[in-house]
């Protein structure tokens, strides 16, 4: 049975969290990794939640550095809606925080367009640990500035890069069922992000808590693998195979 540090360190969770220092590095990184794709675009969905409010604001504000500094770079908003969004208003806001370049809205409900740049991904350690994303839909992104934070971490840089409250402490929901529209997703986990947050940071958690974390963790670990390739247990790489077992 994996130890709650195990897991945390795993998912890239720190020990020792300073906001400020955080949202200076994670900046950094986009600008790095954009300059040597080399790519000019950055593509984030927006869905009014606090994650992609944070990766929003990190993204803005590192192409803008990169602008300042003569190399041509652009963020790109994009709403993807199925249909009409139950928190759109909120999507609105974010969008009226973060001021992308350009927004563009999809209705996925019919179709999806492509840009020419790298898609963020919002999955931090919090979602990532309980699974709680779409294989290959919303989990597939070229670059993830939110990886190895909690909830209330990507909170915090939030409340650093200046977004509004109402936002930032808005109840976190994926919007995903039809017949129960803004489900919470601690209603979906049966555990809050305070539990899941003090788990991965290593503090006590009760055992019920822990357990259902746990648990989650290990059903969902294919869901954090890569595929398995079918050359790897043809004959002559039998040794992975037994590795398997």
């Amino acid at each position: 049975m994996p130890e709650p540090q195990e897991i945390g360190a795993e998912l890239g969770v720190t020990a020792h969290f300073d906001p400020q220092l955080e949202v200076e590095e994670r900046i950094a990184f986009l600008k790095e990794y954009l300059v040597a794709a080399p790519m000019r675009c950055y593509v984030l969905g927006i869905s009014g939640g606090v994650d992609s409010l944070t990766a929003g604001l990190l993204t803005q504000r590192a192409v803008r550095d990169l602008r300042g500094n003569g190399y041509e770079a652009q963020f790109v908003a994009v709403r993807l809606p199925y249909g009409r969004q139950a928190d759109e208003e909120d999507a609105q806001r974010a969008l009226a925080a973060i001021r992308p370049d350009q927004t563009v809205t999809v209705n996925i409900r019919a179709a999806a367009g492509a840009l020419r740049g790298l898609v963020i991904g919002t999955d931090h350690a919090a979602e990532a640990v309980m699974g709680f994303f779409t294989k290959f839909r919303d989990g597939a992104a070229d670059i993830l500035p939110l990886s190895g934070l909690t909830k209330r971490r990507v909170r915090a840089l939030a409340t650093a890069l200046g977004a509004p409250d109402a936002l930032i402490y808005k109840t976190p929901t994926a919007d995903l069922e039809s017949n129960a529209p803004l489900r919470p997703d601690e209603d979906a986990y049966g555990v809050t992000y305070d539990q899941i947050d003090d788990f991965l940071e290593g503090k006590a958690v009760d055992e019920i808590a822990r357990q259902r974390i746990i648990k989650a963790y290990l059903l969902t670990a294919h869901k954090r693998a890569l595929p398995v390739s079918a050359h790897e247990f043809l004959p002559g790489t039998r040794s992975t195979a037994a590795q398997m077992r």
